[in-house]
């Protein structure tokens, strides 16, 4: 039983399944909004997000995968990491490069 069970918790791993939570605060300039909402907001890490600042203009932060997650799930895990992490899309994380002013924790 203890097998059954110490395998079922390893098949479910992966770095970015187990250090990431999915979610991500996006905290936008004063009177700029995240996907319509003021804010600081908590985001899914696994799609884009839009943020309309004051004056109008517009971008995106990104969601991408990690090339630290991969990398540490192809070092600890090998394949099997990278398709839980892929399956579930937990190795994704924001990139607010692109935007000026935004903060994502």
């Amino acid at each position: 039983m203890k097998s059954v069970i110490a395998l079922a918790v390893t098949v479910s791993l992966g770095c970015g399944t187990i250090l990431n939570s999915g979610t991500a605060r996006i905290t936008p300039p004063q009177g700029a909004t995240v996907d319509g909402q003021y804010g600081p907001i908590e985001a899914s890490q696994k799609r884009s997000h839009h943020i309309v600042y004051a004056d109008g203009r517009t971008c995106v932060v990104e969601s991408g995968v990690s090339a630290g997650y991969v990398i540490a799930d192809v070092v600890f895990w090998f394949l099997l990491g990278l398709v839980v992490d892929g399956v579930t899309g937990n190795w994704k994380t924001l990139d607010e490069e692109a935007c000026p002013g935004v903060i994502v924790d």
